[in-house]
């Protein structure tokens, strides 16, 4: 049996000792549908070809929420995870494309996808696995398909490192996390690779109360509570939540 499939198993996804996930199958629908599939969306309209049915794979898929939504849209979508677990709940809900596998070698052909998404999934694989799933995915997208990886930006948010000096993550599996330059440096081997930030809900948007942490500290960040107190609470979370100096997540999109 894979070690994922021991470790991403239903205590996993349910009742939140192994992750802080409490019933993921009931809680993640409404928080896909606000926080990333906005993006995929937007990503994929980039990335759907003229004149064919555009075809995308989700890697990490767990239980197939967005290989379902693309679908909806009209991908020949297809998922992937290590959990046995998560593939079966999806199967369950009728989500029939997802399959068993592991990201160092994914079960498709070269040049097979439009489309390819890694929503939080880089941060559970160790360094040499998540190089290789990079890999693995340029070798799955077709030449000028486009990959998007979505992963917590803990090491460039200063919320979190400079702000929340002890702040644990709660997921024991998140093993790897990612900066910018981390990020460009693994897919330094696509046509090109852009980095975002991305704050995805609004409570996630903590800068505004940092801005006495970092002024004490002598650091040259704005004075993120005056700007947003001008602007609107709001605001400047859409603004500055892009920011990877505050931004919740970070969001890799290359070309192959």
């Amino acid at each position: 049996m894979a070690a994922g499939t021991t470790v991403f198993d239903e205590a996993y996804f349910t009742g939140g000792t192994k992750s802080n996930y409490q019933d993921y199958e009931r809680e993640a629908e409404a928080a896909i549908d606000e926080a990333f599939m906005p993006s995929i969306r937007q990503y994929a309209a980039a990335a759907r070809p003229a004149g064919r049915t555009p075809s995308s794979l989700d890697v990490g898929c767990a239980m197939g929420f967005y290989v379902e939504r693309l679908a909806a849209d009209g991908w020949d979508a297809h998922g992937i995870d290590i959990s046995d677990y998560a593939v079966a709940r999806g199967r369950a809900r009728g989500v029939a494309t997802l399959q068993v596998g592991s990201v160092s070698e994914l079960p498709f052909p070269d040049a097979r996808f439009d489309l390819v998404t890694a929503i939080d999934v880089i941060e559970h694989l160790d360094p040499d696995l998540a190089a290789r799933c990079v890999e693995e995915v340029h070798r799955v997208l077709r030449p000028g398909g486009l990959a998007f990886f979505a992963t917590p930006n803990y090491l460039d948010n200063a919320f979190w490192n400079v702000f929340t000096p002890g702040f644990t993550d709660p997921d024991k599996t998140h093993i790897n996390y990612q900066s910018v330059s981390a990020l460009r440096e693994a897919f330094a081997d696509y046509a090109e690779c852009h980095v975002y930030g991305h704050t995805p809900f609004i409570g996630q948007f903590r800068a505004a109360d940092a801005s006495a942490a970092f002024t004490g500290r002598g650091l040259d960040l704005p004075l993120v509570r005056s700007f947003a107190r001008r602007v609107g609470r709001r605001m400047a979370w859409r603004l500055l939540g892009r920011d990877p100096v505050y931004a919740a997540y970070l969001h890799a999109v290359a070309i192959r």
